[in-house]
């Protein structure tokens, strides 16, 4: 299987540069894809034994978990990854920095998650269960074993990693629900897939030969980072607060389709990994191509990346508007529901899945100030229009806002001059999707002069 997607990958970035990116790639492809089908099946069966209102007030309190604990990673993994690239040499100090800039980061996080439960008074049960989502991201302080596998192309050891801990939360996940465990055993299974996905990680950096003891943090190095981490973590707490704030309107409200809401919001969020998964795995060489200045080389390269992207949300969303009358069925005729706003939610992953190059785009040039007002503004559209649509619409209303949201997301990239060359090339990139089909369907890749 991953001979298969070597192959594939090569075929679409021919020569020697490319080969270990399409392997590192085909790993990540293979765990995806495994990932993708136990989730899919994994979250109907659940949704299904605890029923539409226990099924929306556990995805409720994760969202919740999500948005105060965004701060734990501070914005600083893309960056890790960068200096690592660049600055291999010091790559203890970087490392070092990173960790204690994530461990003050969860300090902070947890002042505000305090701070929320103070004003929003929920009740016991939602309470316990956005403290033990919370109290699971502590262990993701260490976790900047990511970053150093990405940089050094070495993404297999991060994918080992993250599998273990998913098949070990996905067994138990299943075992709950076949008990109908209570909630708050299944707010444990987030804080046991970070433990172990950083636990394995940690082993097999010892294995390469690297030390934590030999980490070094500088005041230095912290300072450059939160200087340049600051707007990516502004930039990420508008993402979560966009993707997730639709579930505050509807408990707002009281819509009865929450339960159904988050299941169509949980099925379509199993396809994000594919733009995060592609990104990852070509950063580095996006890097490398771009510090090499060789301006058509990159832009090809980009164009082809970008109509992997269009490929992989057409398929998501394709096999999301087809599946959804099925799953509604197929779990409980309460879920009814969830198939036009899994259907109408779906729409949304084509403007998704090109905010993570958006992103990369953003850090590789050093306009990480811009990341953040490209984050920013469809999140503020999105909360207007959940507030003008939710309580005339109910959930239907918060999933369109979505789709649009997501739509302005990505050609908001051509209202801004420094983006406006970003946007035409994820735009032009539609053209390359036959020579990105015929390098995946055929066994030689025409070698064109695009």
């Amino acid at each position: 299987m991953l001979e298969a997607f070597e192959t594939i990958f090569e075929r679409l970035l021919p020569g020697t540069t490319f080969r270990k990116h399409g392997s590192n790639m085909a790993w990540i492809a293979a765990e995806k894809l495994l990932r993708l089908f136990l989730s899919f099946f994994a979250m109907i069966y659940v949704a299904r034994q605890i029923g539409q209102e226990r099924f929306g007030e556990l995805s409720f309190a994760i969202g919740s978990g999500a948005i105060f604990c965004v701060g734990v990673n501070f914005g600083i993994d893309s960056l890790l990854v960068r200096e690592l690239v660049r600055r291999e040499k010091d790559r203890n100090c970087i490392l070092g920095s990173g960790a204690l800039l994530k461990f003050c980061g969860f300090l902070i996080m947890t002042v505000f998650t305090a701070l929320y439960l103070f004003l929003a008074n929920p009740d016991r049960e939602t309470a316990l269960l956005v403290v033990i989502v919370c109290a699971g991201y502590l262990f993701q302080t260490i976790q900047v074993f990511d970053p150093f596998f990405q940089s050094r192309v070495e993404v297999r050891y991060s994918v080992i990693a993250q599998m273990s801990a998913f098949l070990l939360s996905t067994a138990l996940r299943f075992y709950f629900a076949w008990r109908n465990a209570p909630l708050w055993q299944f707010a444990l299974l987030e804080g046991l897939y970070v433990v172990v996905s950083v636990g394995v990680a940690g082993i097999f950096y010892h294995r390469s030969g690297f030390f934590v003891k030999n980490w070094r943090p500088a005041l230095q190095e912290m300072g450059m980072l939160v200087r340049g981490a600051l707007p990516l973590l502004l930039a990420e707490l508008a993402m979560i607060v966009f993707l997730r704030t639709d579930l505050f309107f509807l408990e707002h409200y009281g819509a009865n389709e929450m339960g159904c809401y988050a299941l169509g919001m949980r099925l379509t969020g199993i396809f994000h990994f594919i733009p995060a998964a592609v990104m990852t795995t070509f950063f580095p060489l996006l890097l490398t191509l771009r510090e090499e200045k060789d301006p058509k080389r990159y832009r090809v390269t980009q164009k082809r990346i970008y109509a992997l992207l269009w490929l992989g949300a057409a398929a998501s969303v394709a096999i999301l508007e087809f599946a959804a009358p099925w799953i509604a069925t197929a779990v409980k005729e309460e879920y009814a529901p969830a198939t036009l706003l899994t259907q109408i939610y779906a729409l949304s992953l084509f403007g998704i899945f090109f905010d993570t190059p958006i992103g990369f785009y953003c850090v590789s040039a050093g306009m990480q100030n811009l990341r953040f007002v490209l984050s920013f503004l469809p999140m503020l559209l999105n909360l207007g229009l959940d507030f003008l649509w939710v309580p005339r619409f109910g959930a239907a209303g918060s999933a369109a806002a979505m789709a649009l949201s997501a739509a302005f997301l990505l050609l908001q990239t051509l209202l801004f001059p420094r983006t406006r060359e970003l946007g035409k090339l994820i735009l032009s990139s539609l053209w390359y999707l036959p020579s990105v089909l015929k390098g995946i369907f055929t066994s030689k890749a025409g070698s064109g002069n695009e």
